[in-house]
């Protein structure tokens, strides 16, 4: 049974939390974007993904998806197709 419906963020050097950001039941995965400004956090017991603004430390946007999503990846491509 997922257990939370939170993000933390978290200071690497002083291993404290630094922000706790409400998402959607059973977050799971979370990836962010080259720029780090924004993440992605699955929902594995809503069917969706949430879009969080990491400078605001907070949801933005949900997105419903498929059935339990699980993990999530980001695949930077340049210079076109792969």
């Amino acid at each position: 049974r997922p257990a939370s419906n939170k993000v933390f963020e978290i200071d690497a050097q002083s291993a404290t939390v630094t922000a706790t950001i409400e998402v959607g039941r059973g977050a799971h995965g979370v990836v962010a974007s080259d720029d780090g400004m924004t993440a992605f956090v699955t929902n594995v017991a809503d069917n969706t993904v949430t879009v969080v603004d990491t400078a605001a430390r907070r949801a933005v946007a949900t997105i419903a998806v498929g059935e339990a999503p699980n993990g999530i990846s980001h695949w930077h491509v340049t210079g076109g197709m792969p």
